[in-house]
């Protein structure tokens, strides 16, 4: 998502995965905020922000998830993703049923 300060007031958007790779956002720049294990651009020339998720933010998701024994993600938007499925791949890659708690509820998965 991105939002800009015009007359006042923010204005904001939001890319697809693929048009995001595509942008110019060099997204390979980004920095990382540690607190909510997302990668981010800050732009101070243009006081432009943009923070988004990556291959390495979802896999934190999903370690955290799994440490926690959630059992599962909630995911905005599927068809923003590009033509390679990274992200879904990279969701569908974490074994959320595998909680490291073992006095905890386990979730039954197939």
């Amino acid at each position: 998502m991105t939002a800009n300060k015009k007359n006042g007031r923010m204005n904001g958007g939001a890319f697809s995965w693929e048009a995001l790779q595509k942008s110019k956002w060099n997204i390979e720049d980004s920095s990382w905020n540690y607190d909510s294990k997302t990668p981010y651009i800050w732009n101070p020339c243009d006081n432009s922000y943009l923070a988004f998720e990556s291959v390495r933010s979802l896999k934190a998701k999903i370690k955290y998830a799994t440490s926690k024994n959630i059992g599962g993600l909630a995911v905005f938007r599927f068809d923003s993703d590009d033509d390679k499925n990274t992200m879904l791949n990279t969701l569908s890659s974490g074994d959320l049923c595998s909680g490291d708690d073992n006095t905890s509820v386990k979730y039954e998965c197939d």
